[in-house]
């Protein structure tokens, strides 16, 4: 069987390390369960979660596509590669403060040490999925060769790659683990933007797309040839104050925005209902280390007066959103003005999007409230003829 898997990757963007997610062709020394938890592929075992430690034993028998074994001394260089300022790999920053140059070890032939710079309790993500850039690849393998020379110990092998047309994966026959993968290959075109994937979709010339804008998702539910399946995601929705600018400059004043928010009605406007909402935090349920005994806060009158009063503020008119281009944040941000619902607060827009502006974290006393989202793949039907 040869699937035609078609994932949405925007022609400006579409980059190896889309193929590396798109396609399984390269592994990561952990990796993220369904349920947010660490769940190790490249390596057996994991410890170190209460210090600066952290020892990975990797598992055994497990190959490169080119038959090449993976042992500890590769997982070094690779981490090597990617520490090392010279290469400007997007991962460094990831590893900003937590690891640097020199930090990774060996201990034997099949234990991987990383020191660290501080604690870090998530480590595992940094070395997982969640950290794209950071692909186990050969020792001797050169920056910017990937598309041409993608060789790596996923369930896939690249036949060949187009960054304005696709890519074509076959089989590898040396994956670790034996019977899979189930297809014989995947073919993955790049569409222009999410809504001619939609179409190809719709038309049958595609057997199945990663969606993640619930609209998208509207117009195929309940169809008798196309299934949805709904996966919990990590990303989220969050609404960023100017705390250098009057009247964000008072903790009171970014409080009462946040209990004036009518969360629900956000998520129902823009996320179609589909997604959890958000507590003031910026880690999705998804996350292990997500706080799971904050009580939920919502909408609540009395106590955005109580909180103005104290401020000694009363916004009226003044506010503006400057809302990014990617269309769930910037419906979000315009729907959130008819949301928030407080007698003392009232808001207005600009007409046009802008991505110039540049916001500021906010400070201790009151994280953005936020909706975090769910992600969809969608397939065409199993039946007599399919692909599957």
């Amino acid at each position: 069987m040869y699937s035609r898997l078609y994932g949405y990757v925007s022609l400006h963007c579409a980059r190896p390390s889309a193929i590396t997610g798109a396609g399984g062709i390269a592994a990561f020394l952990a990796a993220c369960g369904s349920s947010g938890s660490s769940a190790d592929t490249g390596a057996a075992g994991a410890s170190g979660a209460a210090g600066r430690t952290w020892s990975f034993t990797l598992r055994k028998g497990v190959l490169f596509s080119d038959g090449t074994p993976l042992d500890a001394p590769t997982v070094k260089a690779s981490f090597d590669r990617l520490l090392d300022p010279a290469n400007k790999s997007a991962a460094l920053s990831a590893f900003a403060s937590v690891l640097k140059a020199g930090g990774v070890a060996v201990s034997g032939a099949d234990t991987v040490v990383f020191h660290l710079e501080r604690p870090f309790s998530d480590f595992p993500y940094l070395v997982s999925a969640g950290n794209y850039n950071a692909v186990v690849l050969k020792s001797d393998y050169k920056v910017g060769t990937f598309a041409t020379k993608a060789i790596g110990t996923g369930p896939f092998r690249l036949d060949s790659y187009d960054v304005g047309q696709g890519a074509s994966l076959r089989r590898n026959p040396k994956y670790r683990d034996a019977g899979k993968p189930y297809l014989d290959g995947v073919k993955v075109t790049f569409h222009k933007d999410a809504q001619a994937d939609l179409l190809a979709l719709q038309s049958g010339a595609i057997d199945a797309q990663i969606l993640s804008e619930a609209d998208l998702v509207v117009p195929i539910a309940g169809s008798n040839s196309i299934a949805v399946d709904k996966a919990s995601g990590t990303s989220l929705t969050a609404f960023t104050l100017r705390v250098d600018r009057p009247p964000f400059t008072k903790k009171e004043v970014r409080q009462a925005i946040s209990y004036a928010l009518d969360r629900p009605g956000v998520l129902t406007a823009v996320y179609n209902g589909v997604g959890v909402i958000g507590n003031d935090h910026l880690l999705a349920p998804a996350f292990a280390a997500a706080p799971k005994d904050l009580a939920q806060r919502a909408k609540d009158a009395a106590k955005v007066r109580s909180l103005l009063s104290a401020a000694g503020s009363r916004i009226c008119g003044s506010p503006s959103a400057s809302t990014p281009r990617t269309r769930p944040t910037r419906w979000s941000s315009r729907t959130s003005s008819s949301r928030w619902g407080s007698p003392s607060i009232s808001t207005s827009r600009p007409p046009t999007c802008s991505t110039a502006a540049i916001r500021r974290p906010t400070p201790p006393g009151c994280s953005p409230p936020r909706t975090s989202s769910a992600g969809w793949a969608a397939r065409r039907r199993a039946s007599s003829s399919s692909r599957w």
